[in-house]
């Protein structure tokens, strides 16, 4: 009886393995649809996101892009080279980045990102700096934004994410072998352009200079949470901050004085005069400061991207882009980026230890210049898709689909199975321009042969009919992006 049953119950098993799918059912209206039939409803999905930036998701982990694009080193590592990359919006500028990102090293390094919101602060503490009230603020940008405040922007950055204690036990096991003048040099920097908490930057400048402050674990010479003036430094302290008042991207604040309190003090302490290093370029004062992180083996990355989405840069007035122009000439100039080459010239000799990542905005109605002269050591590359390409991109997505499919009716064929063949698929892709019109075709295609599947053998392959309908309603949809 016992043996009966079990036959019973395996022959149950194999008849309801045996079963197709529900998916399989298009009978049921419900169960029209492509992900289903494809079993693609519990995978992720990157032709589903809605942008590149999505946590966990395989494009942030740029298993795509990064591989297909061939524009970085295999595997998992970072690239260690400069590089400025140029697209259309949609082109997959975000996703790239997000490649970057995920494969730069988590320790004794300084990851700077400049993105549209980042930039929108120092832009507009840039134009309320600029005592000109009848100029309007993309004006004042066009006029009077130079690579100066960029450096500027750049050592605010670094000061103020070098002035952690993360950095303290490196600090103390690298000093050594960093002479004092450098350190008080670096010290100087970054007290003037903090924009932190002072209680740690005076710790840090404590243990930086621990042979003249004599710091130890509960007496520090110089005081941390001192707000007076230190008698006789009044003349000092109002050089300083008349210097600082030049910074124009940065607000004149408490957080300021607080900091500037910590120069003076370090000033009085050991009779080091900060003066003849903030009076140096900005430039070679960026080179001082990379090159003492870079002693201590720490390196830096610049990610500059989301450019478009700065409120600066897109007024209705503008129409040649020129303040986008502006901020581009910045950046990309030769003396900012000679600075990720290693070798910055004038004595200051380093290893590359600042690398630089920009993504610059393709306009249809401007032509935007890149005015960096040596694309042999820092490449310039402008991200362009033709139909092959979109279709070899639409396959790379096709054959993760595939691999993580779950329950299907059939396999994911490729997408010119898809697309009515391989010449209905190379005229269809021909319209559309990048990774980013293709997930919205995509879409379409999905919800329009959801309602003529059963008219189609097989169930979702679509027609030229079906392909121009899909096609008017995309380009519809990309109107609104």
């Amino acid at each position: 009886m016992i043996a009966i049953t079990c036959g019973v119950v395996v022959v149950a098993a194999l008849i309801y393995m045996a079963l197709p799918p529900k998916a399989c059912d298009l009978t049921q209206v419900s169960q029209r649809n492509l992900y289903n039939y494809y079993g693609l409803t519990s995978v992720d999905n990157p032709l589903l996101d809605e942008n590149a930036e999505q946590m966990g998701s395989i494009n942030s982990k740029c298993h795509l892009f990064y591989d297909h694009l061939h524009l970085f080193p295999p595997g998992n590592l970072a690239s260690s080279k400069s590089v400025i990359i140029q697209a259309d919006c949609g082109a997959g500028k975000t996703q790239i980045r997000q490649c970057i990102l995920s494969r730069l090293p988590p320790d004794s390094h300084i990851l700077i990102e400049i993105f549209g919101r980042y930039i929108n602060n120092y832009l507009d503490h840039f134009v309320r700096n600029i005592n000109i009230p009848s100029e309007h603020p993309y004006e004042k940008i066009q006029k009077y934004w130079t690579k100066e405040d960029f450096l500027q922007v750049m050592l605010t950055e670094i000061a103020s994410r070098f002035i952690d204690e993360q950095y303290f036990p490196i600090l103390k096991s690298k000093r050594a072998g960093i002479s004092l003048e450098t350190r008080k040099q670096a010290a100087s920097l970054l007290c003037f352009y903090s924009a932190k908490d002072s209680s740690t930057l005076c710790k840090m400048i404590n243990s930086l200079l621990h042979e003249e402050t004599g710091c130890f674990p509960r007496d520090c010479s110089i005081p941390c949470k001192s707000d007076a003036l230190i008698p006789g430094a009044s003349e000092m302290f109002v050089a300083l901050s008349e210097k600082h008042r030049k910074v124009k991207v940065k607000l004149h604040t408490a957080a300021t004085d607080a900091s500037l309190r910590v120069l003076l003090a370090m000033h009085m302490k050991t009779s080091f005069s900060p003066i003849p290093v903030l009076e140096r370029s900005y430039r070679d004062q960026l080179a001082l400061l990379i090159n003492f992180l870079r002693a201590l083996q720490i390196n830096i990355s610049v990610v500059v991207d989301s450019l478009d989405e700065s409120e600066f840069f897109f007024d209705k007035h503008d129409t040649n882009f020129t303040t986008l122009q502006t901020f581009v000439n910045s950046m990309t100039n030769d003396d900012i980026l000679t600075l990720g080459l290693g070798n910055t010239g004038g004595g200051i000799e380093m290893s590359s230890a600042c690398v630089f990542y920009i993504f610059i905005p393709r306009k249809p109605t401007a032509s935007i210049k890149i005015p960096w002269t040596r694309p042999d050591k820092i490449p310039i590359i402008n991200l362009k898709w033709d139909e092959l390409q979109l279709i070899n991109y639409a396959d790379y997505v096709f054959d993760y689909l595939r691999s993580k499919s779950y329950g299907q009716c059939k396999p994911l064929p490729d997408i010119c199975s898809l697309l009515g063949g391989r010449n209905l698929c190379i005229d269809t892709m021909k319209q559309l321009r990048h990774p980013r019109d293709f997930h919205i075709f995509f879409k379409v295609l999905a919800e329009h042969m959801g309602a003529v599947c059963t008219q189609r053998n097989p169930p979702f392959n679509a027609n030229q009919e079906d392909l121009k309908s899909v096609l008017d309603e995309t380009k519809l949809r990309v109107l609104k992006e």
